[in-house]
């Protein structure tokens, strides 16, 4: 009988032994076969110390292993169903083992009481040797043992299972069997260590399996040695860890693909704090990495006048419906810039479908929003266009009427016969100012589209800014008087010249002082103010009138603004005088500006302009000599009139006639060229827009004749562009008038005219 507490110590070191083992194998096993190693212990136990003896240690094994190696590891539980019937499985087979031992424990007690001690001994070891090959035959990995020259020795089911070779057909050949033919100087490697005395872990490399396939295994190597501790063999456990490569190169994939997105792509916890974000979406808020990002908290990433929005309102809505999309802003931390997102989230769930976290993939939506508010924006301004075109349109046709009505009502007086001589003065007198408010009107639309399209020449020449205020304020005064305005002038002690064209400048202001008038109830003061400021030269045009609204001065000077006032409309215009102002002004290096206090607290618009230090020009007052050509009443001249407007036409010729001259009337090309050949006119006045010829091909064949090559040809037309001027310097022409002609300018040209030519005698 062994001595008690060695025979205890042993059952210990067994248990220990057994434990350690385990741990040791856990790498390899796993979850696999817990228990084990605990059989072996049992049945040294079981043999040295008797079945109680075993019995404890199956016992405080089962809990060693239920806390270490059965999941959930870390506390004592049994666990679902299966953990429960290993557990009685275990129990039976240690029953069995301390049975057995306990038997063999008596056997050996008997053998030595009859001497056969060595026979116990063998059957104790042979129990134990088959307990390690169940264990090894029952293991989910492919367990080898080989020769050091590679000759296989044990080939275990689950072997099989992996290369797909029976253990008969493995057994007594070489281990390059299962070795594909690039991988065979691994093996040699595997054996240096092996000689070495040192173990190989989890060596990954590839298999070949019977059918060709590769496989990807995890490979642990051990040395096996003799009683002198020389290395005869290896046995090698080989793992399948196919599924598990498989999943990390879709892993990869998965994590190639997200980061290369362009999009911003995240996923945080329920506590709104980020675990993950792709690189582009890092670089989209400024931030450097995950950690750095993890800090911080998910509302952190918008603007704080958002976060209310976002937080309160679309979290909620994602939680109960799973997910959600809404436009909002990303801040970046670094600049502070925003940038406009497709915010789109996900309510992420566990395996048992309980929420886990939130996954967003979110679009840079930046540009489309800004093209959104450009459109709208440009929408917005389409419209209010569209209503300025719709506004110019209606006031043109009431501008247009208004001198349309008293021509019609003077025309119908002059219709009567019994029309004394003072209705026949002031008939005239209306036809003939109404009638220059319609040129008025025209030039003024003509000025602007010559402008628009940079047609517009100026005569630029060096002037006194003075002059050409007292011209303004002069051509204004008969509107100031019809308002009861005071217009008062105020102009600088010594001259101030700019280089100006004077007639448009004069333009200018009097577009002001007239505009002053306009919005000024009757009675009020327009005041014309002149100073130099270093450089330039200031004008300011003040009025005591309705004044301008705040909102109103940015886009006063744009085309067709006009003030929505009743007085306005009394007063008249098209809503074009301001922009033709800015306009000429800036063709002239100026700036003009547009002030008010506000609505009935009248208005200023300041004028600056370059000034010249020194000038030639000539000195207010004075004008160049001028030659007189004999008048029209001593010298009559034929006058040949084209146009196929009849009473254009007619009216022309009577007004000529009156001054003493011989006309004569064509509708179209040829008939003006019959009439130019029959009585070889002085001057021919020669509309553009003619059928059958237009005038061009009329002037150029009259040229082309001896007899047309002295004749004057002027252009009578209603196309009054720099480039209809051009046209017509080229086709021959000598002139270019543009209708409706100043009555004033007709009749000097008529009286300039060069001497009678000489003409043949007969006709």
């Amino acid at each position: 009988m062994r001595d008690r507490p060695a025979a205890y110590g042993l059952s210990i070191a067994a248990l220990l032994g057994a434990l350690a083992l385990r741990w040791l194998l856990d790498p390899l096993m796993g979850d696999a076969l817990p228990l084990a190693t605990l059989f072996a212990a049992v049945a040294v136990a079981v043999w040295a110390a008797g079945y109680w003896a075993a019995a404890a240690v199956a016992v405080v094994g089962y809990l060693a292993c239920d806390y270490l190696f059965i999941e959930p590891r870390g506390s004592f539980e049994l666990g679902d169903l299966p953990s429960r019937i290993a557990a009685v499985a275990y129990a039976l087979t240690c029953a069995i083992v301390i049975g057995l031992g306990e038997a063999m424990r008596r056997a050996q007690q008997r053998a030595a009481e009859r001497g056969q001690l060595l026979e116990e001994t063998l059957q104790s070891r042979f129990l134990a040797a088959r307990t390690l090959a169940a264990i090894v035959e029952s293991s989910d990995d492919a367990i080898i043992s080989k020769s050091l020259d590679g000759i296989v020795r044990t080939w275990n089911a689950a072997a099989e299972r992996l290369f797909g070779h029976r253990a008969e057909e493995a057994i007594g050949r070489h281990i390059s069997l299962i070795i594909p033919p690039e991988r065979l100087s691994e093996e040699d490697q595997i054996i240096a260590s092996l000689r070495a005395g040192r173990r190989v872990d989890h060596f990954e490399t590839e298999r070949r399996r019977s059918d060709g396939r590769i496989v990807d295994v995890s490979l642990t190597v051990s040395p096996i040695l003799d009683d002198a501790g020389t290395v005869i063999g290896a046995s090698k456990i080989a793992r399948d860890i196919s599924a598990r490569r498989q999943a990390e190169a879709e892993r990869e994939r998965f994590v190639t693909l997200i980061e290369s997105s362009t999009d911003f792509i995240g996923i945080c916890d329920l506590n709104a704090t980020p675990v993950f974000i792709n690189r582009n979406g890092l670089a989209l808020v400024g931030l450097e990495s995950v950690e750095e990002a993890s800090r911080t908290s998910v509302w952190d990433f918008f603007f704080p006048e958002d976060v209310p929005r976002v937080r309160d309102e679309f979290f909620p809505s994602v939680q109960q419906q799973g997910h959600g999309e809404i436009e909002v802003r990303f801040r970046h931390f670094k600049t502070g810039e925003a940038r406009w997102m497709a915010y789109k989230v996900v309510l992420l769930r566990d395996h048992a479908g309980r929420p886990s976290a939130y996954a967003t993939v979110s679009q840079d939506v930046t540009e489309r929003k800004l093209l959104a508010d450009n459109l709208r924006e440009l929408a917005t301004r389409l419209s209010t266009a569209d209503r300025r075109k719709n506004e110019f349109l209606a006031t043109l046709a009431h501008e247009l009427r208004n001198p349309l009505a008293p021509l019609s009502s003077m025309l119908e007086v002059l219709k009567r016969s019994d029309v004394d001589a003072d209705i026949l003065r002031r008939a005239r007198e209306t036809l003939d100012r109404q009638l220059k408010q319609l040129v008025r009107l025209v030039d003024d639309l003509l000025d602007l589209s010559r402008i628009t399209h940079n047609r517009l020449e100026l005569r630029a020449s060096e002037v006194d800014i003075s002059t050409v205020l007292q011209q303004a304020v002069e051509a204004s005064r008969p509107l100031a008087d019809a308002s009861q305005h005071s217009v008062q002038l105020a102009l600088p002690s010594s001259a101030i010249y700019v280089r100006a064209d004077p007639a448009r400048l004069a333009q200018v202001f009097g577009n002001l002082i007239n505009n002053g008038c306009k919005y000024t109830p009757a009675g009020g003061s327009i005041r014309v103010s002149v100073v130099r400021d270093a450089g330039t030269v200031v004008v300011t045009v003040a009025d005591s009138g309705i004044g301008i609204p705040p909102e109103k001065l940015r886009e006063i000077f744009e085309m067709f603004t006009q003030l929505e006032l009743s007085l306005e409309r009394s007063q008249g215009g098209l809503g074009i005088g301001l922009t033709l102002a800015k306009r000429l002004v800036e063709l002239h290096g100026g700036a003009i500006e547009a002030r008010s206090a506000g609505t009935g607290r009248g208005s200023e618009f300041v004028v600056r302009l370059p000034v010249i230090e020194q000038s030639a020009a000539p000195a207010p007052g004075t004008s160049e000599p001028s030659t007189s050509a004999p008048s029209a009443a001593t010298i009559g001249r034929r006058i040949l009139i084209v146009d196929d407007n009849h009473d254009a036409a007619t009216s022309l010729a009577m007004l000529v006639d009156m001054w003493g001259h011989e006309t004569f009337v064509a509708r179209d090309g040829h008939e003006a060229i019959d009439l130019a050949e029959r009585h070889r006119p002085d001057l021919l006045l020669l509309d553009i827009g003619l059928p059958g010829l237009s005038g061009y091909e009329v002037c150029s064949r009259i040229r082309s004749r001896d007899w047309g090559r002295g004749i004057e040809i002027f252009a009578l037309t209603g196309w009054g562009q720099e480039e209809d001027r051009r046209r017509t310097r080229e086709a021959g022409f000598d002139g270019h008038l543009i209708k409706p002609v100043d009555p004033e300018k007709l009749h000097r040209l008529l009286s300039s005219l060069s001497r009678l030519r000489q003409r043949p005698t007969s006709l």
